[in-house]
């Protein structure tokens, strides 16, 4: 899953219908699920989903929303709120660990990773003219540059 800082509402391009996506994660357990924990929280305690439930991230919200027990499959979401903190890359990772014990004891673990793209500055050529006679000049060197989200 991969979000673009510039859509927030302080980004190049906002738009808040893209800070937000939804996707799946299946497993396979022939012996039910006993626990699922995502960064240590529980998500399934005595083979029991406890969603939906919520993370608090960095930059953003993790959402288990729902348990299909036909398909084995979890629905989340992932919301981008906040900009990046970010100065020697252009995308971060935020990555949650989801750890799996099925009933007989076994235990597997997966991770969802969740890409944040960078919405790093820009500028454009400025210019302006003055005559031998001029004191000064005026202008706004920042007006036609792209701020990003980094900055407010």
């Amino acid at each position: 899953m991969t979000l673009a800082e510039a859509n927030l509402t302080t980004g190049s391009t906002p738009l808040a219908d893209a800070l937000i996506q939804t996707n799946t994660i299946s497993f396979t357990t022939d012996s039910g699920i006993e626990n699922l924990t995502i960064n240590g929280n529980s998500i399934f305690a005595a083979g029991v989903f406890a969603g939906p439930i919520s993370f608090a991230s960095a930059n953003g919200v993790l959402t288990i929303s729902a348990f299909d027990p036909s398909a084995n499959t979890l629905t989340y979401t992932y919301q981008l709120s906040s900009p990046l903190s970010n100065l020697t890359t252009d995308t971060i990772t935020e990555t949650f660990v989801l750890e799996l014990t099925d009933g007989l004891g076994n235990s597997t673990s997966s991770t969802i990773s969740v890409n944040i793209l960078d919405d790093a500055p820009s500028g454009e050529n400025d210019s302006n003219n003055l005559d031998e006679d001029t004191i000064s000049v005026t202008g706004n060197a920042l007006n036609n540059d792209t701020q990003g989200a980094d900055t407010g």
